[in-house]
């Protein structure tokens, strides 16, 4: 009996850390805005929302930002200069010191399911995610901003009703496409 056990629990663990490994969509919150100031690793929104960055980061006062956290804490990242930087949400303990936020502390935010390109097909206006879902553009006007995103970008596949177009934010980029998940008449050829 030891030994079943004993070749037991390392299976299901390997089994669980690949099924957590390729799950590569999952539920987040994100805020969309612009920077107010940066100051070292500090991130100010222009909405008054505080970030700590785990580096020194430098940007541009109104640069647009898609900061993605997860969906039970206040942890995430964005992208910076085209390169992903983590961050976590604070709040002001009311000493004039910023302490790390609470799940409750965050009320200005969105839900979407975050997942990474796995192909793009230009020509058929075609974005192919890690879970094989085939996101068709909808607009020939948008056509061209997919020509900027790169396999291996993260975007969030945001939640509308069931009578709207699906988006897609690409976090890179900051792009917004309307998108349909089956080639028809609404999708752009």
């Amino acid at each position: 009996m030891r030994h079943k056990f004993i070749i037991i629990m390392p299976s299901i663990l390997l089994f669980s850390l690949i099924i957590s490994l390729s799950a590569n969509d999952k539920n987040i919150r994100y805020i969309t805005g612009y920077i107010s100031n940066v100051d070292g690793n500090k991130i100010v929104l222009a909405n008054n929302l505080i970030f700590r960055a785990n580096e020194h980061v430098t940007a541009v006062s109104m640069t647009p930002v898609v900061i993605v956290l997860e969906y039970d804490r206040p942890e995430g990242f964005v992208y910076l200069k085209n390169r992903k930087v983590d961050v976590v949400l604070m709040k002001n303990s009311g000493g004039g010191f910023l302490v790390p936020a609470m799940k409750a502390d965050i009320s200005i935010y969105n839900e979407g399911t975050l997942h990474q390109i796995k192909e793009l097909v230009p020509g058929k206006s075609m974005v192919i995610l890690s879970d094989n879902t085939k996101l068709f553009l909808t607009d020939k006007s948008e056509k061209e901003k997919i020509n900027e995103w790169e396999t291996g970008d993260w975007v969030i596949l945001l939640d509308v009703p069931a009578s709207s177009s699906p988006l897609i934010i690409n976090t890179r980029t900051k792009d917004k496409v309307k998108v349909s998940k089956k080639l028809n008449e609404q999708s752009v050829n």
